[in-house]
């Protein structure tokens, strides 16, 4: 009981330190690229979205859309560091349906990402599985032709049930 509350604190405090640091670094962005900050927002909006729906201790969801996100939005983040920060070329990639699809289309991506990995990695996993179990089956039949069906009993009264099951059917 007193992990588990000490566990809480901490994790409650990590969170609390991330939230800090955050707004510190937000701060540092407004000082320094004002227009700038003002497009990641609007780029970054379906990851902030995601991070208030995202009810999970763990938040995949939201880590995965964020990174998805934020690679669709750098690119034109640095082209507008890149041009020193101007305010008409920020309003003039806001603008522009483009730039915004790209942006937006990213963090769709990361959605898709996260409903279909878990798919994927299952119908992998289950492949192996059927894999192995087919290769064991076959060392399995080797070693029943090899040594007789007396060593895949436990017992004679397995051995047994199975030698009926094999004349009746």
């Amino acid at each position: 009981m007193a992990k588990e509350k000490k566990e809480k604190t901490k994790k409650k405090k990590s969170s609390t330190l991330v939230v800090i640091l955050l707004m510190l670094a937000s701060l540092a962005m407004i000082v320094f690229f004002q227009m700038t900050f003002v497009f990641f927002l609007v780029g970054m909006l379906p990851s902030i979205v995601v991070l208030f729906i995202d009810n999970t201790e763990s938040k995949h969801q939201f880590h995965t859309i964020f990174a998805c996100n934020f690679s669709g939005v750098l690119p034109f983040v640095m082209q507008l560091i890149a041009g020193h920060n101007q305010t008409s070329e920020m309003y003039y990639m806001i603008k522009d349906v483009q730039v915004l699809f790209i942006m937006w289309f990213s963090a769709g991506m990361g959605y898709a990402l996260f409903a279909i990995a878990p798919k994927i990695a299952q119908m992998l996993i289950m492949s192996v599985n059927e894999r192995r179990m087919h290769h064991f089956k076959h060392i399995q039949e080797n070693l029943l032709q090899e040594w007789g069906t007396g060593i895949a009993y436990i017992d004679e009264e397995d051995a047994l049930r199975h030698s009926n099951a094999q004349s009746d059917a």
